[in-house]
């Protein structure tokens, strides 16, 4: 365990932390996965296909991740601080931007690309500077920081129809775009920190004894790739890749799909509770989680795969559940299950790499997942469109993937490691990109 000098870890002014990265998750996580609700009002207006309007949505939500690639070496130059608030800023010009088009395709600018970056880099130093702040507690404070995402859906999914209902949604892109700069006020929250680790638990990967939150400015501004080297990095991304086909699916078709399948009887505001229960029922497995998850550090990595794999197969079982009831048991266990993934997926990330590496091994764990994202959504339009099949062909990617790469590769990786048989990899990976 890691004796620090220098800040009072898991507690003190970290807390103060845990709730601006609470408040930033629920601003940027809420408002991008109630884009379902918005997405019927965009098919009625623009009477475009659905997999054509979908890639909106898909676009913001994969670079919410993709971004992380640049992020990491953003807040080793500038900090935590800057970074964010330069992110709710751009987002909210992205949601104002989009309040003014008439051109469907402008959209993909302004809602997707510009706000999905801002988004971005406000979600990634919520999620990086908290590892931070703490050790013994830290899957608890992960906990309760990412529980604020499903706090976000919870609100979000029930302002958002009140809100199209009222204003229609050109006005309701005004309103989020002043709500995403409210958040710059939290992240002016985050404080710099400087610690050395006396002692340290070794990591699955060695890492250095002294870390900064913040490079020198003079610095240049560097992209690493070198983690790609790492076999078992390579295997953790693929699973959170395959992951990513499925994730935001639920959360974007849901609400058409029991308007769909219920020949009209179940009304677009009745739709959104669905997100709504997704929503409630992730925040208390990110609760659950945090809590559990830090009595049982040495095997987290298995509960974490676990969850996948449960996950996945819940997601090929969509077709069956085609009753008001069985959308809401679905909504309740598609909930608690990506609550568990986000509760573990940063802590078991450090576990694996080490704290001083985080800024760069989430960002690009997280613009690897960020391909599932953009795919996922506009191909389970096509297959909604012309197939009828739902979303089961993507998730069967989410099952075997994680089926593979949990159960099959993971000791093989492991033990090749140790007798030194499964050696780096070189290739690309082994430089520094500098862009400036």
């Amino acid at each position: 365990m890691n004796d620090r000098k220098g800040i009072a870890l898991d507690g003190g002014y970290g807390w103060l932390i845990v709730l601006a990265s609470f408040v930033n998750q629920a601003l940027t996580v809420g408002i991008t996965y109630t884009f379902g609700v918005i997405l019927v009002k965009l098919l009625d207006t623009f009477k475009s296909e659905e997999s054509t309007t979908a890639w909106i949505g898909s676009i913001q939500s994969c670079l919410l991740y993709l971004v992380g690639i640049i992020g990491g070496p953003l807040i080793r130059r500038f900090g935590w601080r800057v970074v964010a608030i330069s992110g709710s800023i751009l987002s909210a010009i992205g949601f104002a931007s989009s309040g003014l088009v008439n051109n469907l395709y402008l959209l993909y600018l302004t809602y997707g690309i510009i706000t999905g970056i801002g988004n971005g880099l406000v979600y990634l130093t919520s999620m990086v500077c908290i590892q931070h702040y703490f050790d013994k507690r830290r899957a608890l404070a992960t906990g309760i920081v990412v529980s604020g995402s499903g706090v976000g859906m919870l609100l979000f999914s029930v302002a958002t129809p009140a809100l199209l209902k009222k204003i229609e949604w050109r006005a309701t892109f005004f309103v989020q775009a002043a709500i995403m700069l409210s958040g710059s006020f939290f992240s002016a929250l985050y404080k710099p920190i400087k610690m050395q680790v006396l002692s340290e638990r070794t990591p699955l990967m060695e890492s250095s004894c002294e870390e900064t939150e913040k490079k020198s400015k003079h610095s240049s501004f560097t992209i690493d790739l070198s983690l790609f080297q790492e076999p078992i990095f390579i295997i953790f991304c693929i699973s959170l890749l395959s992951f990513g086909f499925s994730y935001h699916v639920p959360f974007t078709y849901t609400p058409d799909r029991a308007i769909h399948i219920s020949g009209g009887e179940i009304t677009l505001s009745d739709a959104s509770i669905f997100v709504s229960i997704m929503g409630i029922s992730s925040v208390i497995g990110r609760l659950i989680m945090g809590s559990f998850s830090d009595t049982i550090p040495n095997i987290r990595f298995y509960i974490f795969g676990s969850v996948l794999i449960l996950g996945g197969i819940l997601n090929m079982s969509i077709s069956i559940f085609t009753t008001y009831i069985r959308i809401v048991f679905y909504s309740i266990l598609f909930g608690v299950f990506s609550g568990f993934f986000a509760a573990l997926f940063p802590v078991v990330l450090v576990d694996l790499l080490g704290v001083n590496e985080i800024e760069k091994s989430m960002g690009q764990a997280l613009a690897v997942t960020s391909f599932g994202f953009l795919v996922a959504s506009p191909l389970s339009g096509k297959f909604n469109n012309f197939f009828l099949a739902d979303f089961v062909i993507l998730t069967l990617f989410n099952f075997r993937f994680n089926y593979s790469a949990y159960k099959q590769f993971r000791h093989t990786i492991l033990g090749c490691r140790r007798m030194r048989i499964f050696r780096r990899i070189d290739l690309p990976f082994n430089k520094n990109y500098h862009l400036v």
